[in-house]
């Protein structure tokens, strides 16, 4: 579990945005494919690694993504106009601990602001304290 940039359209030709961007995808798939748990995926899309941390940390995945932002900015806003494009989005993985009645997660404006900025979404995840399968989740 980490943040991810993830970008999806039911008719986004993935393969030729890509070309577009000098980041790689850690995960693609095309619409029609398998996707987990018996379903077929009914678009096409990747995500990309913008933090590693580890989701305990959501303070250092959030400067990463900062820093991701500035680092891809043009792109990003070249990325925001490919056609098919329906969805782009960062997605941060948190733990919510055993003893949390409510999870919760604050980002700070200067990520929400820049994000936005930028025509991204934001997206937390919330998965309880010692589940193993919640990077699955985020990456699809």
């Amino acid at each position: 579990m980490s943040c991810l940039l993830v970008v999806s359209g039911a008719t986004l030709d993935v393969d030729l945005v890509l070309t577009e961007l000098s980041f790689e995808p850690e995960h693609l798939w095309q619409r029609g494919e398998p996707a987990p748990a018996g379903r077929v995926h009914e678009d096409s899309g990747f995500s990309v690694l913008v933090s590693p941390a580890d989701p305990g940390n959501l303070d250092t995945q959030v400067e990463e993504a900062l820093e991701f932002l500035d680092a891809y900015a043009h792109e990003l806003r070249a990325l925001i106009r490919a056609r098919g494009l329906q969805d782009v989005y960062l997605h941060f993985g948190a733990v919510a601990g055993p003893d949390v009645a409510v999870p919760r997660a604050y980002l700070p404006p200067e990520l929400t602001r820049r994000a936005g900025a930028l025509g991204l979404g934001l997206l937390v995840s919330h998965f309880p304290a010692g589940i193993d399968d919640g990077e699955d989740a985020l990456r699809t």
